[in-house]
């Protein structure tokens, strides 16, 4: 493998495995069915407290305007929440885990196979 090659892939492993990082790392929120937007945390620190105190506002809404709890066009945050929280987490992770393996290899192939070894060619003598 030559340099330039063994370059690229590990700036592409260092890119997948930041990526992955920055993708767990940064906040999530969800669109509920009734077009709100609800903050779920982060993958590494799910945070659904707010969107079930917004489920319950919602249904004590609906409860003094005298709708059913089924008619409710909010119902859901924090299962919206969860859904979003598991999809970052899939996306986060599996881009990460590329990274390493990349890099790992990369690694493993470089030093199999030595690119600076003398030969006679080089001026060694020869035996």
């Amino acid at each position: 493998m030559t340099t330039n090659v063994r370059n690229f892939l590990y700036i592409v492993a260092t890119l997948a495995l930041i990526g992955g990082i920055v993708l767990l790392a940064t906040p999530v929120s969800s669109v509920t069915s009734g077009d709100m937007t609800v903050s779920c945390g982060t993958a590494w620190a799910p945070d659904t407290y707010q969107a079930g105190l917004d489920q319950f506002g919602a249904a004590v809404g609906n409860a003094f305007q005298g709708r059913s709890y089924a008619s409710n066009a909010y119902d859901g945050y924090a299962a919206s929440c969860d859904s979003a929280i598991s999809t970052r987490r899939v996306w986060g992770y599996a881009i990460g885990i590329i990274g390493l393996l990349l890099g790992a290899g990369v690694a493993v192939a470089a030093n199999r196979r030595p690119e600076d070894a003398a030969s006679p060619a080089d001026g060694a003598p020869a035996s």
